[in-house]
């Protein structure tokens, strides 16, 4: 019997089965991807730790296997590929193929927990490994950022404004900044001069390590409210400490640095225990920062030639 007689012979079975078919066939085409780069999981994982310093060998025996190790507990763990070469180890972790693309976030989230527990027993000098596993990212559109006359800083806040705005639109997943020039501060210092003077190329780049640094001041408990305390000092602008040498400093010779003549913000001056406010065009407000920290008592009409002496500073400062 062929199948043509079959299928007019058995009419309702032919139905059914047409029926089905099509039922099946408009389900599928309304779950077809849309997108001209559509999503898709790469299940694999890569590991890199970096040793400077180290051997192939010691790179291999110190924090290639023991990472191996750790790895390879996971259950969703089919193959693991590993390459120590001098100074950093990389590893690939390739999935089991029965986890799709929702269940590989926790797989994810396990891998970096396992590597978590090995990173306090890697040798000392052994940077933290990092895990890279986003390797199923598309970027859908490729976006440039120009601006005659404005500086890297003013378009790298706009791009950053932009970042965020678009981060918020439906659909997308990432946004990111692409060719975001560094903030350098480039130190020139002459080898023979600290060779005459006896200082280390190291104590230079330690003190400015230290400079700026947030640290603890501790406060004051007063009933129910905590004061805190707030070193100040820092340097806002590389154009803070130009000009100042710091020979003093690097010698240990503190209370010989030289300082600025005052300190200059906006609508403020600082000048000693002395703290100029401009409310307007010549009106100002006079405090005696070391009997008056909270600023409550206006001393200028009592002490006119103090705000005469230092209003001139606000000219010479936005001069600068």
């Amino acid at each position: 019997m062929s199948l043509p007689q079959l299928a007019i012979e058995k009419r309702a079975v032919t139905y059914f089965a047409t029926a089905l078919i099509l039922v099946g066939g408009i389900f599928s085409f309304f779950q077809l991807g849309w997108l001209e780069d559509p999503d898709f999981s790469v299940k694999a994982a890569v590991i890199v730790t970096a040793y400077p310093g180290a051997t192939a060998e010691e790179v291999e025996l110190e924090v290639t296997d023991r990472l191996e190790t750790a790895v390879k507990e996971l259950s969703q763990v089919r193959e693991v590929f590993s390459l120590s070469r001098p100074g950093s180890s990389i590893i690939r972790v390739d999935i089991k193929p029965q986890y799709w693309m929702d269940d590989l976030p926790q797989v994810w989230d396990e891998l970096r927990n396992k590597v978590e527990d090995v990173e306090t027993r890697l040798p000392p000098g052994a940077r933290p490994p990092e895990v890279a596993d986003d390797f199923g990212f598309v970027y859908g559109f490729l976006m440039a950022l120009t601006g005659d006359g404005y500086s890297y800083k003013e378009l790298e806040d706009y791009a950053e404004y932009l970042q965020t705005q678009l981060g918020v639109v439906d659909g997308v997943a990432r946004v990111e900044l692409w060719g975001v020039q560094q903030r350098v501060v480039y130190v020139d210092v002459s080898e023979q001069q600290l060779s005459q003077v006896g200082i280390a190329p190291g104590t230079i780049e330690a003190t400015l390590r230290q400079q700026n640094m947030v640290l603890d001041a501790g406060g004051i408990d007063a009933q129910d409210q905590r004061f805190r305390f707030a070193p100040t000092g820092s340097f806002e602008s590389p154009e803070d400490i130009d000009g100042i040498s710091y020979l003093p400093e690097l010698l240990g010779h503190s209370e010989a640095q030289e300082k600025h003549d005052y300190f200059y913000w906006i609508w403020a001056i600082r000048v000693g225990k002395w703290k100029l406010h401009r409310k307007g065009k010549d009106r100002f407000a006079l405090y005696d920062l070391e009997n008056d920290i909270a600023e409550k008592h206006n001393l200028a009409d009592k002490m006119p030639e103090i705000v005469t002496r230092h209003s001139r500073y606000f000219d010479e400062a936005t001069r600068k």
